[in-house]
């Protein structure tokens, strides 16, 4: 099967972004006019900075605020793409949650859910489920609002039941609707949170699903795992590693335990493929604080205290002696150095 290029994303996610404009009256002269046949077929691959300019769009045109969140809720069959294909014919939720989240590549290589197992003092069993969304590709609140929102409605419309999260946090500052959030995830939402995260009851993952069909699911499996790995071939293990270190360096998650969670790997295979490669974790979280560094120096007028936290550092002494070893100079003498330095 041919290649699948890694800066794009399902047809699939286009059409049901651009059903939704249409749904709710948004204009978007800016995104592409793309044929609804060509769309339609599963197969078929967006570059994803179409989406992005799409979602750019709809914040800036959209007269209601809590435009991510009502996206979110709105299902459309029409818009299913092999994953969402996938997942309606599994047996429970959990069987369904777990391909979404091994496969969520095929839907949108820059969206990644972790899933955790919890328990309370009284030791009551949850699941929680991690969702991030790639910091540098520039998405908007309302795309993380949408893919939150999306897999309760999801979840709902698959099982039958209602659902409801006992705890939900968001990485980003409370907006000025927070009643809408309360009237999809309950009230038991918080901001400014370290993750955008959804806690649901261990035993709500052992509900049925009512459209599973055994048959069905094997026929998609094969067209739908034939795709995702050819998407899985184009990306080495180093890039993927580097992708999730960049993830989640500011919440100080960069580690490989954490990464090796989410790639669903033991850390000894994720050790051994990256040493296949001629690299390992330590030089990659190097490499990425190193790029990253004199960036943001540059953004953020020599802020050490934000910019050591920026890059996972426990303290501006260690991001400190970091950069010394690297550029055999100080922050203040690189920021002299580059102010010297002829513009381009």
């Amino acid at each position: 099967m041919t290649k699948i290029d890694l800066n794009t994303v399902s047809s699939s996610a286009l059409l049901d972004l651009l059903d939704s404009c249409d749904a709710f009256g948004i204009e978007h002269h800016e995104s592409p006019r793309l044929e609804r046949e060509f769309l339609l077929n599963p197969l078929q691959r967006i570059d994803e900075s179409q989406l992005i300019t799409l979602w750019n769009e709809i914040v800036r045109n959209t007269p209601v605020p809590h435009i991510g969140l009502s996206i979110g809720q709105r299902i459309n069959p029409q818009a299913k793409g092999l994953l969402a294909s996938w997942i309606s014919q599994c047996e429970t939720l959990g069987e369904a949650i777990l391909i979404f989240q091994q496969h969520i590549s095929l839907m949108s290589p820059s969206e990644a859910w972790l899933i955790n197992k919890v328990k309370s003092s009284e030791q009551q069993a949850y699941i929680q489920l991690v969702f991030s969304l790639e910091d540098h590709k520039n998405y908007p609140v309302a795309a993380i609002e949408r893919s939150m929102s999306a897999l309760v409605a999801w979840g709902q419309v698959l099982t039958g039941e209602s659902l409801q999260p006992d705890k939900v946090t968001f990485n980003f500052s409370a907006p000025s609707y927070v009643d809408q959030y309360e009237s999809i995830f309950g009230a038991a939402v918080e901001f400014s949170c370290a993750e955008n995260s959804l806690l649901f009851p261990a035993d709500v993952f052992e509900l049925a699903i009512k459209s599973a069909n055994p048959l069905l699911k094997e026929m998609i499996q094969v067209k739908a795992k034939e795709a995702f790995n050819a998407l899985d071939e184009d990306l080495s293990m180093s890039n993927k590693v580097r992708t999730l270190i960049e993830t989640y360096l500011v919440d100080k998650k960069a580690s490989i335990d954490y990464i090796s969670q989410i790639l669903c790997m033991s850390r000894q295979t994720v050790y051994r493929r990256l040493k296949q490669e001629g690299t390992d974790f330590k030089t990659l979280l190097n490499e990425v604080r190193k790029d990253k560094s004199v960036i943001l120096l540059l953004e953020n007028n020599a802020n050490l205290e934000y910019v050591s936290l920026s890059l996972g550092f426990n303290d501006t002494s260690s991001f400190y002696k970091a950069f010394q070893r690297w550029y055999e100079m100080s922050p203040a003498e690189y920021l002299i150095k580059h102010a010297n330095s002829p513009s381009v």
